[in-house]
């Protein structure tokens, strides 16, 4: 009736082979197939791992069907490699069968954790019966919970971890994600419950995993591509580097999810509040400031620092030192006389946070759960899983960002690439071929700039024409633009400075490509620059021009048609007229 095995070794091992490890493989083959790897690992660790054996490690004796328990837990651990992408050595997979709370993965194996659980069930089954039972040798003496003595099993494997760590810098690895919340993106629900907190995309969390197991990011030593400092194979560089701003990004990142908090508390705060300590410059100790904590106004100031740089893998308690030496001395003399509070909420780059920025985290928390009528334990957990996400992806990011990321190219001065709302297409207006560009003064080409913007704005003829086309039995109206070459005086030769070419003056009101009627394109006679202009578009060819001509539909800015203009067929000072159809067999006739 229980699904329990009686019998002899053999039949014990047999049904637990068809019971636990008969479906399982189909399950993880789906499931290491599975492109999000945050929702993956998720699942592997709540459904598909120890949590399976559970029921035979608790009423089968262990050395029954030890076979299929080693079995087992090979395949648990070939899927987390495939899912993750890495391949772990026998250290590191000893840290991920640890629980998240000291820093593994929480992929416990049976061959460790069997005997505790049937010694467990053991004790508890004869209390419950009320009979004398014989204690069979292989459970213990006392009766000890089952995840008491798993979590006392894991904090010796950890201490041993600790005790054999090659360098300062693994042993500090090893003591600060075993910090409390400090493993919460792990065991966070990847969900958008609360908004997209706690959701983290595949690669920023297999490289958040990697950084939290110590695996290299890296092949080799590189140098960074921002400010040429080394970066190990660990990408440890990347956590303090304060080029290209990731640094900040980070910092807004936990500050705007604080104030997020705060106002689901209904506490009123403020961001980046000015003023606090007086009219000073370069002192804004609130990041996050509640006009009322308590009766007086409370200033949170956040930080996240790296626990693993060469001043920091020596402390014991790095967030709690740079709380102490890096914002209290230096703001807590500005706060005196006042009736402000401060608080320095410090994070680590492995999640750890600072005492008092817990406390003051905590009670966020409270407040906000009670607003929004929430359980406070369900929403806390929920919480501190978005607040550690929130620091690991920015942590990712960063790292990504120098792994394998160089510095963007500037855009040439003489190219306006103008900004856009939307995501980044293909350029619209290809110009090949042009005259190739000549040093020139600036003085010089500003002058040809304002002069081919006068003769621009004297050759603009709007052109309106309507033509009707069938399709499914309806007909459209369709807008017209006119493309303006000027390509008077390229002919012979003379420098002329990219910033002259006109590109397309649009007869469509609502922006580039999205349609219009003919009352907004009579009125709309301003050139309109399509979304973006590569460099690559202004290319050296003397003596010649080349009009890119796109073709929008009015339903979709995404279905174009594209023509190319041969400089042939275009003569100085002519001005091209052409009709904007949907995508047809034949749009232009």
């Amino acid at each position: 009736m229980l699904g329990v095995p009686l019998g002899d070794d053999t039949f014990v091992a047999g049904f637990v082979e068809k019971r636990l490890i008969g479906k399982l493989f189909d399950t993880i083959d789906k499931l290491v197939n599975f492109e999000d790897s945050q929702a993956a690992s998720y699942l592997l660790r709540v459904s598909y791992s120890i949590v399976r054996a559970v029921h035979f490690m608790r009423t089968t004796p262990f050395h029954q069907w030890q076979k299929q328990g080693e079995k087992f837990d090979g395949m648990v651990r070939g899927a987390a490699e495939k899912i993750l992408g890495c391949s772990m050595s026998e250290r590191v997979f000893i840290q991920a069968a640890l629980t998240p709370k000291l820093g593994g993965l929480g992929l416990r194996r049976c061959v460790e954790h069997a005997g505790f659980a049937y010694s467990a069930s053991w004790h508890e089954s004869k209390q419950q019966s009320g009979e004398n039972w014989t204690r069979p040798t292989l459970v213990s003496e006392s009766h000890v919970a089952q995840d008491e003595a798993s979590l006392t099993f894991d904090k010796e494997m950890h201490k041993y971890l600790v005790d054999s760590a090659p360098d300062d810098r693994e042993k500090q690895r090893l003591l600060r994600i075993a910090q409390p919340h400090a493993g919460s993106f792990i065991t966070a629900v990847p969900s958008n419950e609360d908004g997209n907190d706690a959701i983290m995309r595949p690669r920023v969390f297999r490289t958040a995993v990697l950084y939290r197991l110590g695996l290299p990011v890296l092949n080799n030593p590189k140098p960074c591509p921002l400010c040429m400092q080394p970066i190990n194979i660990y990408g440890d560089h990347a956590t303090c580097c304060t080029k290209k701003g990731d640094v900040i990004i980070r910092h807004n990142a936990v500050r705007d999810l604080v104030y997020a908090i705060a106002v689901d508390g209904v506490l009123n705060p403020q961001r980046e509040k000015k003023g606090i300590l007086g009219p000073t410059s370069g002192r804004r100790p609130g990041d996050v400031s509640i006009p009322d904590w308590s009766g007086d106004p409370l200033a949170i100031d956040v930080a996240v620092t790296s626990p693993i740089t060469k001043t920091s893998e020596l402390l014991n308690h790095p967030c709690e030192e740079y709380g102490i030496v890096q914002k209290h001395h230096k703001y807590d003399a500005g706060f005196k006389g006042t009736n402000w509070s401060f608080c320095a909420m410090i994070f680590e780059t492995f999640g750890a946070v600072n005492q008092e920025g817990e406390e003051v985290l905590r009670q966020l928390f409270r407040y906000a759960a009670k607003h929004l009528g929430r359980e406070f334990s369900s929403y806390c957990v929920r919480a501190w899983g978005r607040v550690s996400c929130a620091v690991q992806k920015s942590v990712a990011q960063a790292i990504l960002n120098r792994v394998d990321g160089t510095e963007p190219e500037e855009e040439p001065e003489d190219v306006a690439v103008p900004e856009s709302v939307e995501p980044v297409r293909k350029p619209l207006v290809s110009l090949t071929g042009i005259i190739k560009k000549k040093q020139v003064g600036s003085e010089e080409r500003k002058k040809e700039s304002q002069k081919g913007e006068s003769e621009l704005e004297e050759k603009k003829k709007p052109i309106k024409e309507k033509k009707e086309i069938k399709e499914e039995g309806e007909s459209e109206k369709k807008n017209m633009f006119v493309v303006a070459a000027d390509v008077a005086g390229r002919a012979s030769g003379s420098s002329v400075s990219s910033s002259r070419i006109p590109l397309i003056i649009n007869s469509i009101a609502g922006g580039w490509g999205r349609g219009g009627n003919k009352k907004d394109a009579a009125k709309h006679k301003r050139i309109s620059p399509p979304s973006r202009v590569s460099s690559r578009s202004v290319l050296a060819s003397p003596s010649v021009s080349t009009c890119c001509v796109r073709y929008s539909s009015s339903s979709s800015p995404h279905n174009t048609v594209s023509k190319i203009v041969s400089p042939h067929t275009i003569t100085p000072t002519q001005t091209l007229e052409v009709l904007r159809h949907d995508r047809h067999p034949n749009p232009l006739k």
